[in-house]
C-alpha cells in the first residue's frame, strides 16, 4: 500500500472512533474500553508502517496516539472504580436473597 493510502487509513481511524463508538450504548466502561482498543490497534499499525517521510511528523503522530491511548486507558480505571461497590451491593443483595429464601432474615446485620 502506498504512503498516501495512510491518508484514507486515518480518515477511517476519525470515522470509527466518532460515528461507530456512537452506536455502544452509554454503559460507561464498554465505551471507553472500545475507544481504547481502536486507538490502541491504530497505534500498532502506525508504529509498524511508518507512513511519514519526515521522522519528526511520524513521532508526533505516534506521541498524539500515544496520548490518546493512556487518557483511555485511565478512563476504564477510573470507571472500574465507580463499577466495584455497585457489584459489591448486587452480590450483599444475591446473599441477602439467598439468605431470605432459606428462611434466615437477618443477613442486613451481618
Amino acid at each position: 500500500m502506498t504512503k498516501w493510502g495512510f491518508e484514507v487509513f486515518e480518515m477511517f481511524r476519525k470515522l470509527i472512533t466518532t460515528c461507530v463508538l456512537v452506536f455502544i450504548p452509554e454503559a460507561g466502561r464498554l465505551r471507553i474500553a472500545m475507544g481504547f482498543i481502536i486507538m490502541f490497534t491504530f497505534l500498532i499499525v502506525t508504529i509498524l508502517w511508518k507512513p511519514f517521510a519526515d521522522t519528526r511528523l511520524e513521532k508526533m503522530q505516534i506521541w498524539a496516539l500515544l496520548v490518546l491511548c493512556v487518557s483511555l486507558f485511565y478512563g476504564v480505571m477510573l470507571k472500574a472504580d465507580q463499577v466495584r461497590p455497585l457489584l459489591e451491593l448486587y452480590n450483599l443483595t444475591q446473599e441477602c436473597h439467598g439468605a431470605i429464601s432459606r428462611g434466615t432474615h437477618d443477613c442486613w446485620n451481618e
